[in-house]
């Protein structure tokens, strides 16, 4: 969950089951960290644009 100016107050984490495994962990900084079959990608400073257009 965002807060109003799209920011996100905490940390968040997610461990989704199934195949292939995927955790997604939300930082407030912005930044996200992908593991889909341990493998990891990291995005950084591109969520708040993009929660900002998804839940509207």
């Amino acid at each position: 969950m965002a807060d109003p100016d799209g920011t996100l107050p905490h940390e968040a984490f997610v461990d989704l089951g199934g195949t292939p495994a995927v955790s997604v962990r939300l930082f407030p900084e912005d930044d996200a960290r992908i593991t889909v079959e341990g493998k990891e990608l990291i995005l950084r400073g591109t969520l708040s644009p993009w929660l900002a257009r998804s839940t509207r």
